[in-house]
């Protein structure tokens, strides 16, 4: 059986913020606000099933994007590709937490993650862990959900 960790999905995470996007994370100390937030789902299946997911601010796609096409966040590219900069976080992230927990040989299929208004929920027979940080001062939680 595998089990999520949180702790893990932190590392993910943060291994993916800061390595491929130049962004710092830090511990979440308010609540996470109302406001315009994207949510990213990717569905995994094989050996492990279940979704991945990241809930964010369409701010924090925009300030990855600036930061990979070395513009200011609020440059139309930028405002342009904040979906897809998010989509990629999502992409790397699960990756990592996904290796990381079922080893490169029974490494699952992973979909192309979708942008959404509707958030997962947990079913009947399903496990999973989440985490909530700051992103640069942006609200972001990750929840990884796995199905028995």
């Amino acid at each position: 059986m595998f089990t999520p960790d949180p702790d893990k999905l932190l590392e993910a995470i943060a291994e993916a913020l800061q390595t491929m996007a130049f962004v710092t994370i830090e511990p979440l100390t308010e609540p996470v606000p109302a406001g315009e937030r994207l949510c990213i789902i990717q569905t995994f299946s094989g050996p492990v099933r279940g979704q991945f997911q990241l809930d964010a601010p369409r701010a924090l796609g925009a300030l990855i994007a600036a930061n990979l096409l070395a513009s200011e966040p609020d440059a139309p590219e930028a405002q342009a590709k904040a979906e897809d900069a998010l989509r990629e976080v999502t992409n790397v992230t699960a990756g990592l937490m996904l290796r990381s927990l079922c080893g490169p040989e029974q490494m699952p299929q992973m979909t192309v993650p979708i942008v959404t208004t509707a958030l997962g929920r947990d079913g009947p027979g399903t496990t999973g862990c989440h985490v909530s940080l700051s992103a640069e001062s942006q609200p972001v939680t990750v929840t990884l959900r796995m199905c028995a």
